[in-house]
């Protein structure tokens, strides 16, 4: 697999492009068989999705913006806990670093966004197989640092399967690889987290990956994002603490 940064302008959220314009000036060519890799404060910034840092209000954005959330007091760091695009993140993904004196929130849907850029990718590279990821950064639990994870994807299949493949000593097993999650992991380390000003990432010679012309189904996204109760580590966690936030309700 190969992985490689791309370095672009610095981005603002006074900027007066889009993120087409914006892609139109920082790639020059794009291969068959790779996978765009975006940051999603990238996307935010140029869709205009931030406020004031000093707004009296940030805790009725991180309610707007959360699925589920734990209010500040419940954590020892004073930190509001949130669910988002079923992902654990701190403040709803609110961030205000590389930000220019502002606070960012996620994409409005970072599924379509990842679907416009596909087709963008194909009609002017005039490719067929193509891959985007959008990325934010969280914490995982009892581990220290942050990694990439997805917040939207489209042009290949999140999961590769193996229930009728065989290990190494001819046995049957059963297991999920989980794609997506792992090249946005390694995007974003190679990203970097501070002034590296490298937003995009090309993954090319990916093993594993299946193509699709069409963004993930309903049917898809509901079987990589299992249910609180059909979740592996649920019996860790006190769900009933959770808060609905906004942007879980009908």
């Amino acid at each position: 697999m190969k992985i490689t940064a791309i370095k672009t302008e610095k981005v603002t959220g006074n900027s007066e492009s889009t993120l087409i314009t914006f892609l139109d000036r920082s790639l020059n060519s794009f291969p068959e068989n790779s996978v765009l890799v975006i940051t999603s404060k990238i996307v935010s910034l140029l869709e205009k999705r931030v406020f004031e840092k000093n707004h009296e209000d940030k805790e009725g954005f991180i309610e707007s913006e959360s699925e589920y959330y734990l209010e500040a007091e419940e954590s020892k760091y004073g930190i509001p806990l949130t669910i988002r695009d079923n992902t654990f993140l701190a403040r709803a993904g609110i961030d205000g670093a590389n930000t220019n004196g502002v606070n960012v929130l996620l994409p409005k849907d970072s599924y379509q966004t990842a679907k416009v850029i596909c087709a963008y990718l194909r009609e002017r590279f005039e490719i067929k197989n193509v891959g985007v990821i959008i990325t934010d950064s969280h914490s995982l639990a009892l581990r220290r640092g942050t990694t990439g994870i997805t917040i939207g994807w489209s042009g290949f299949k999140a999961i590769k399967a193996y229930e009728h493949e065989k290990d190494v000593f001819g046995h049957t097993f059963s297991s999920h690889l989980n794609l997506v999650d792992s090249l946005a992991g390694a995007a974003v380390a190679e990203m970097g987290e501070g002034n590296e000003q490298t937003p995009l990432v090309l993954i090319s010679d990916i093993k594993n990956i299946e193509w699709s012309e069409q963004s993930p189904t309903v049917e898809e996204t509901t079987f990589f994002f299992p249910s609180f109760e059909d979740d592996l580590f649920a019996p860790l966690f006190n769900f009933s603490k959770l808060k609905k936030g906004k942007r879980g309700k009908a």
